[in-house]
């Protein structure tokens, strides 16, 4: 959905879902390794939907793989995004 750069100026891909069930980040998946081939090596970031649990149910498994996540939340004053924190007891 977006590729643009962290203040450290490295690309970074994201991709936008709207559920965080098994076939969204799936295709999400799909779709950054895809996305990649015509921006070249980039960090990709998932960014899901915080009410559907989307850090409890996919954060390490993103992780391992290399993958950021970022959740978003609604709020009165519109959508309120936050970056995971890695747990010191995960591994790639």
């Amino acid at each position: 959905d977006l590729h643009g750069f962290s203040p450290e100026g490295r690309p970074e891909l994201f991709e936008v879902k709207t559920g965080a069930g098994n076939t969204d980040v799936f295709t999400a998946l799909g779709q950054l390794q895809i996305y990649e081939l015509g921006t070249g090596p980039s960090q990709k970031t998932l960014v899901l939907p915080k009410e559907q649990n989307a850090e409890e149910a996919w954060h390490e498994r993103l992780f391992r793989l290399n993958l950021s996540l970022i959740t978003y939340a609604r709020s009165e004053d519109g959508h309120i995004f936050e970056r995971a924190v890695p747990s010191g007891q995960w591994r790639r």
